[in-house]
């Protein structure tokens, strides 16, 4: 096809046997009403999107395509998920009225600088503490969370990211989760929390460096296991995440601040607005400013990354405030 667009049924015609055209075909009528029926749903906007682009990839696989995300050419996006791209893009334009609608101005969560700090505080705790139960190694994961921002199951104890911290609070990160082949493999210096708690010089640095390697080993041995790592896991973090819900209960007294009941990505929504409060005095723009810490965007040919606005946006759910 070569990023030209065409017509769909003789190219298949000319390039698969006529019984897997028909197969393909019977597909696409199915595939089409899962995903009217999920457009229709009362799922978000970005779990919309992001459910397509499930269905996209999984075809893309299924026959041997190269997925593109931005591409409208390929087989998964003539076939299924409809074709009119229009309906995605109204899916992504809902989407961005609705994240700027709510992440603006007083419609965010307020919260205090003393309970960021007890957030930080208490992470790097939990990176002190040895070992005496499986629910510490789930605080010391949320801890890691909070500290670096970076994901949990795809970065941090996946073996295949690396990361390597220094002491003067930065840390270098190769092959984040949900990439571009280009982003992958690009290296990123990003920043951590915690260096105002640390006792002597280069102390959160070595901490992190241990507890990462500890928690990767504990994941490696876990995984040889019946019961499944994400079960596992998910109850020892719903039971490590209490001590945070507590520490938030101010903050849930005066928002909609839900209870973090295993959901892990509340930590990088924190440590992206601890960053902007604590490293950046609040400074920058802040979306852009989340966009840079948390690696948000694609590189380009040249390396440089370019921001993605909306989704940095997505992660600007606080306002700081002098009192609760």
């Amino acid at each position: 096809m070569d990023g030209k667009r065409v017509d769909l049924i003789p190219w298949l015609s000319s390039n698969f046997s006529k019984k897997t055209v028909d197969n393909l075909l019977q597909f696409q009528t199915l595939s089409n009403q899962i995903t009217e029926k999920l457009l229709n749903s009362k799922n978000s906007e970005t779990t919309k999107v992001k459910k397509l682009t499930v269905y996209r990839k999984m075809i893309a696989e299924l026959l041997e395509e190269t997925y593109e995300k931005n591409s409208y050419n390929l087989i998964p996006y003539a076939l299924f998920a409809f074709s009119d791209s229009g309906v995605v893009s109204k899916t992504n334009r809902d989407y961005t009225k609705a994240v700027q609608a709510k992440n603006t101005g007083d419609n965010r969560i307020p919260i205090i600088k003393d309970i960021l700090n007890q957030l930080i505080e208490n992470a790097v705790n939990d990176l002190r503490k040895p070992i005496g139960s499986n629910k510490d190694y789930a605080s010391k994961m949320l801890a890691l969370e909070l500290l670096t921002g970076r994901r949990q199951y795809e970065e941090i104890l996946d073996s295949e990211c690396f990361i390597e911290f220094s002491n003067d609070g930065f840390f270098r990160v190769l092959g984040l989760a949900k990439s571009s082949k280009t982003k992958k493999e690009t290296a990123f210096n990003l920043p951590y929390l915690g260096l105002s708690y640390q006792n002597y010089d280069g102390e959160i640095a070595e901490l992190l460096t241990s507890n990462l390697k500890l928690l990767r080993c504990f994941v490696k041995e876990k995984s040889e296991l019946k019961t499944p790592l994400s079960v596992l896991l998910n109850t020892l973090i719903m039971q490590a995440s209490l001590v945070h819900d507590n520490i938030l209960k101010p903050v849930r007294k005066t928002s909609k601040l839900e209870m973090i009941n295993g959901k892990t990505h509340i930590f990088r929504k924190l440590y992206a607005f601890s960053c902007y409060v604590f490293l950046d005095a609040c400074k920058s723009n802040e979306s852009q400013y989340f966009a840079e810490v948390l690696a948000e965007g694609t590189v380009d040919n040249s390396g440089y990354l370019k921001l993605n606005d909306i989704t940095a946006k997505s992660y600007s759910i606080f306002r700081l405030t002098e009192s609760l």
